[in-house]
Order: C-alpha cells, then structure tokens, then sequence
C-alpha cells in the first residue's frame, strides 16, 4: 500500500466523513459515527463508546460528543472500513 500525504488546506474533512457515513448506509451499515478507540480497544457501538469514552476521560456521558466530526474535533481518534 503507498502512503498519500494531502495538505489540511486541501482536505474536506466534513465530505470524507459524510461520504463514509453514506458509504455505511449503502453497504447495510447504520451509518453512524465511526468506531472511536479508547484504551486500546476500538468500540463500534455508540453506546458503548460514549461510556467507555466518559470512563477514560474523566467526563459525563453527555459531554461526548455524538457525530465523528465533533470527536475528532475534541482530540478522539476514529476509524473507517468497510
């Protein structure tokens, strides 16, 4: 696999992150945010991250954010397959 390094400036976060939520919902997903990683485990289940994410940050469940864009904002890695 060759490595593509493209500049920020240049770089639609918000349509790369829209076009893999529709990619979800084409291929039978839900389209929800992507899989976040906390502690070493990437969680899928948005409940499930949102609980884990208040436990390793120290924070309510409500200060999580809920769409991939406002994660990666705040600093949280997140991740896309298919």
């Amino acid at each position: 696999m060759r490595q593509l390094s493209i500049k920020r400036s240049k770089f639609k976060l918000k349509r790369f992150l829209d076009a893999l939520h529709k990619f979800s919902l084409d291929h039978c997903g839900d389209g929800n945010p992507l899989p976040v990683a906390s502690g070493g485990t990437v969680y899928s289940d948005d409940f499930d991250v949102i609980d884990a994410l208040a436990a390793d940050e120290d924070r309510s469940a409500e200060e999580i954010p809920r769409t991939s864009l406002e994660r990666l904002e705040m600093g949280f890695k997140v991740f896309g397959f298919s």
